[in-house]
């Protein structure tokens, strides 16, 4: 296969939605991939995003897509990342990738990291850079983790309202609407009214929930009711 014409994909990711959607990060990744394909003369014919996607794991809807490009393609063609840890924060699925993508025709590059190099010392380099971004990854779910547990402790909720509860001042309150909805529900339950979920799912008060948000009809998760 040839790489005469230089054609390149440039790949970003951030790991929340909220990253995503105020634009920090993926902006600057392309930025910086864009001028790195500029400074080597490699013309970007496609960009694809992962926007709020862990690079813990390799199940990416941005990763298909780019596999999916190359399937279709007949020359090899450069995949650009900011930096190796975009595409991948695991050791172990950062080598698949790099097996997978080879073999589909891609050639990493990198304006932080020189593939092109292959003396032992970059090679070390890359597995250091890759073996950080793990251990960052690893230590920050920690800190997360931990912070949410001490949090906990103090009495504040730390995951989504409940359906019947919302949030105010940080405080879990009931919101008066679906609340005394739930309540029966919960109180017909606890005497023996439901035989099973689906007539939970179907009882008059289930039916009339609804999302505080959109209006429309609240529908219970599996895990209402366990």
């Amino acid at each position: 296969m040839s790489t005469t014409n230089k054609e390149g994909v440039i790949y970003t990711r951030v790991s929340s939605n909220k990253q995503a959607n105020d634009g920090n990060g993926l902006d600057g990744q392309y930025s910086a991939c864009l001028r790195y394909a500029a400074e080597n003369n490699i013309n970007v014919i496609k960009t694809i995003v992962d926007p709020g996607y862990s690079g813990k794991s390799s199940d990416r809807p941005g990763l298909d897509e780019l596999y999916d490009f190359l399937d279709s393609r007949s020359n090899e063609i450069y995949v650009i990342a900011d930096a190796i840890d975009r595409y991948s924060r695991s050791s172990k699925y950062y080598h698949y990738f790099k097996d997978d993508l080879a073999a589909k025709g891609g050639i990493l590059r990198s304006p932080t990291h020189d593939f092109t190099n292959t003396e032992p010392a970059n090679i070390f380099l890359e597995q250091i850079k890759i073996g950080f971004a793990e251990f960052e990854r690893l230590s920050n779910n920690i800190r997360v983790n931990s912070r949410m547990r001490e949090r906990i402790r103090a009495g504040y909720w730390v995951f989504r309202p409940p359906v019947g509860m919302l949030f105010e001042d940080k405080i879990l309150i009931p919101d008066n609407i679906n609340s005394p909805l739930i309540k029966k529900i919960f109180e017909d339950f606890g005497n023996g009214k439901y035989s099973s979920y689906e007539a939970v799912r179907k009882s008059k008060e289930a039916r009339l929930l609804k999302n505080l948000k959109t209006n429309n009809p609240y529908q219970l998760g599996n895990s209402f009711i366990k």
